[in-house]
């Protein structure tokens, strides 16, 4: 049997049950727009994490470092915000901990250590592209608030 065949077999069953055939048109086309958005998404989803995937590692952040798994959930979640301000301690963190089942300390304190690999040992130009003046000088590294939300500002700049 085929398709056709099988799909006017059933729109007679549902005609027969006392379904309006137009209300199931109806419906099938919702289930159409959905999914495809629902795809969509998905797809968007999957290109905004492969590009922080590359951010990071161009940076010089091992991917071995559980710092990163959070770096990059961090990011991510807090590029989806609504709130101008990110609120890293109060909203991410805790979201990045649900996550990947631990706590916001542990999670505040591996992306602290993967931020300061990346500022010990990484990538000098790149760094001075996307953070140049924000360093200051006696610390030597940004905090994970300001890494996080200016990578949160490059993705959108680049409208990933």
């Amino acid at each position: 049997m085929d398709k056709t065949t099988r799909a006017i077999e059933m729109l007679n069953l549902l005609k027969e049950r006392g379904y309006d055939l137009q209300d199931v048109i109806d419906m099938l086309y919702q289930y159409q727009a959905n999914n495809h958005n629902q795809n969509s998404q998905d797809v968007d989803q999957h290109n905004l994490e492969v590009h922080v995937n590359h951010i990071l590692t161009s940076l010089g952040m091992p991917a071995n470092l559980t710092g990163y798994r959070y770096c990059k959930e961090a990011i991510i979640f807090a590029y989806y915000q609504k709130e101008a301000d990110i609120q890293i301690s109060k909203k991410i963190y805790p979201q990045v901990a649900e996550k990947w089942n631990t706590t916001p300390a542990r999670v505040e304190r591996c992306i602290r250590h993967a931020i300061e690999v990346i500022f010990d040992s990484g990538n000098v130009e790149l760094i001075e592209k996307y953070f140049g003046l924000t360093i200051p000088y006696r610390r030597g590294k940004v905090t994970n608030g300001e890494f996080i939300a200016t990578l949160v500002e490059i993705l959108k700049l680049e409208d990933c």
